[in-house]
């Protein structure tokens, strides 16, 4: 979470939304059972010089204490004025009346309309 949150901050065209676990469930950002994910490599170190870390624990953005912080942070934002004065704006994108006007920048439904699908890059 944390490499993604630096990625959204530098790029405005990278668009994510959470899942709603992540405005109650504190406990999803632990790995009670100890799964291994795998590996990555270290940030800095090329795959020549073998610098790999393991991949098992949620790695949150460096300005929050704890998972418990983090979502209530999440809750915070989302409870913001600024977001209640924008919400209808989202609804009304996604599942309204807006939903086929390519003049929103409706990413979702440009990306999978039939019409449109043709002029995207692959």
């Amino acid at each position: 979470i944390e490499q993604t949150w630096k990625q959204l901050l530098c790029n405005v065209e990278d668009n994510r939304e959470l899942v709603p676990e992540f405005f109650y469930l504190p406990e999803i950002f632990c790995n009670y059972n100890c799964y291994s994910f795998g590996v990555k490599p270290t940030e800095g170190a090329s795959s020549e010089q073998g610098g790999r870390v393991r991949v098992d624990q949620v790695v949150l953005p460096a300005w929050t204490r704890s998972k418990d912080t983090f979502v209530q942070t999440n809750v915070m934002a989302l409870e913001s004025s600024c977001v209640s004065l924008k919400l209808h704006n989202w609804v009304d994108m996604i599942f309204g009346s807006r939903q086929q006007d390519f003049r929103c920048y409706n990413m979702y439904n440009r990306l999978c309309d039939e019409e449109h699908v043709q002029t995207i890059p692959c």
